[in-house]
């Protein structure tokens, strides 16, 4: 069954100087990999297992113009106004209108940010390696419970956003990333979506008068922002193959995955 059998890779980028962060779970949410490592390194890692499905923290491809065409925003639900929004993928004005900020896609990757030619660059090697992009149940609409059958390609790939990823789960805006309550709220909620990690609120009795008076303070424990980043990417190619996900932007672009149902009109 392909579930069963299946490793579930999130990929995070976070800068052109530090290395790519990768985390892995097995189809019971176990933590079975969480490193670091080169493009090179990650994709030795992901082309070395049967079964596949990699969800990376960066646009799947160049905009391709949708949102400039004129006849596709007159066809929107909340359409923008003449010239705003223009040079935003779909997907990246969806998410904006929830209030979840998001870096723009432009139309060539020559003017890509570093990091984000890098992630073009991944998505690529996974498709010449054969993966394929996440198609689901064609009588599934985006928002509804999907079939483990829509991914029943052994190497599938997704786009996702953490950000985003975090706060559907949450329903409201987290805290900072970088921020040790940012940190805790990440690491809580995915261990409340059953992710077999450490529970952060035990850091709480680490918070001692005398260890902060003694700079002992110790939170092994406690995830950094880059790996809690590519761990909701690897929760989130878990909840679209389990059917539970949310699709959103154009498929012409790349369409990002989330890992809820339904989203909320906006978050605070």
């Amino acid at each position: 069954m392909f579930f069963i059998d299946t490793t579930f890779i999130g990929i995070d980028i976070p800068s052109l100087k530090r290395p790519l962060t990768y985390a892995a779970l097995d189809a019971e949410q176990n933590l079975v990999a969480l490193g670091q490592g080169s493009p090179d390194d990650v994709l030795a890692f992901v082309m070395g297992l049967n079964k596949a499905f990699v969800a990376v923290n960066n646009p799947r491809r160049e905009n391709q113009g949708i949102m400039a065409q004129e006849e596709y925003r007159a066809g929107l639900h909340t359409r923008p106004k003449p010239g705003r929004w223009d040079r935003w993928r779909v997907a990246e004005y969806e998410l904006r209108l929830r209030r979840i900020k998001v870096h723009r896609t432009p139309r060539s990757a020559s003017k890509a940010p570093g990091w984000m030619q890098i992630g073009f660059s991944i998505f690529k090697a996974l498709q010449a390696a054969g993966f394929r992009d996440f198609v689901p149940p064609a009588e599934t609409t985006p928002g509804e419970v999907g079939s483990p059958a829509a991914t029943a390609n052994d190497q599938t790939f997704i786009e996702t956003y953490p950000h985003a990823a975090f706060t559907t789960l949450l329903k409201c805006l987290p805290f900072s990333k970088t921020g040790l309550e940012g940190r805790i709220q990440r690491q809580l909620v995915l261990y409340v979506n059953g992710v077999n990690l450490p529970n952060p609120m035990q850091v709480f009795e680490e918070i001692t008068r005398h260890r902060i008076l003694n700079s002992e303070l110790v939170l092994d424990d406690l995830l950094e922002p880059t790996q809690l980043d590519a761990l909701v990417a690897a929760y989130t190619a878990w909840s679209a193959a389990k059917g539970e996900y949310t699709l959103i932007g154009h498929p012409e672009e790349g369409q990002v995955v989330l890992p809820v149902r339904e989203l909320l009109p906006h978050y605070d």
